[in-house]
């Protein structure tokens, strides 16, 4: 005669497998959160350092002004001392904006890791009421909205 597991026995062996997979599931966003904070870390650092050029060119934009304005009347261009000095400012000028600008967009588009694994989580309570819980997805969604909402 063949012994048939025990109900015990399936149900231990199912809580087993359900542990295994939800100790894979962590180390799988474990590893995951470590190539989000590397990634963020280098756009952050790329961004910082665009900051720390416009702000340098800043000093240079002070040093060329008073430059121009004493240069500015052997102007080879017959300009007044005014316009040399202001003409050499807009260009400085638009260099600095463009740069920061270029640091404002790179800043908007780094997300910290935290969201994103907040984003995970969510997609895995999602998959978990669904798949497990036999709720619909409808209802899932709506519940994981609800929870956004309430933060």
């Amino acid at each position: 005669m063949s012994q048939e597991p025990s109900q015990r026995e399936t149900w231990q062996d199912s809580f087993r497998s359900v542990a295994g997979a939800l100790g894979e599931v962590a180390r799988a966003e474990v590893a995951v959160l470590r190539e989000d904070v590397a990634q963020w870390g280098k756009r952050f650092g790329i961004a910082i350092a665009l900051f720390g050029v416009a702000f340098m060119s800043l000093f240079w934009l002070v040093a060329l002004l008073m430059y121009a304005t004493v240069r500015a009347a052997e102007s080879i261009f017959d300009l007044g001392p005014a316009q040399a000095a202001l003409a050499v400012a807009g260009v400085v000028f638009l260099t600095i904006a463009i740069l920061a600008l270029i640091g404002v967009l790179l800043l908007r588009k780094v997300a910290g890791p935290a969201a994103a694994a907040k984003a995970r989580f969510e997609d895995h309570r999602r998959w978990w009421r669904v798949q497990i819980l036999g709720e619909s997805e409808l209802g899932a969604a709506d519940m994981g909205q609800a929870n956004a909402a309430e933060e």
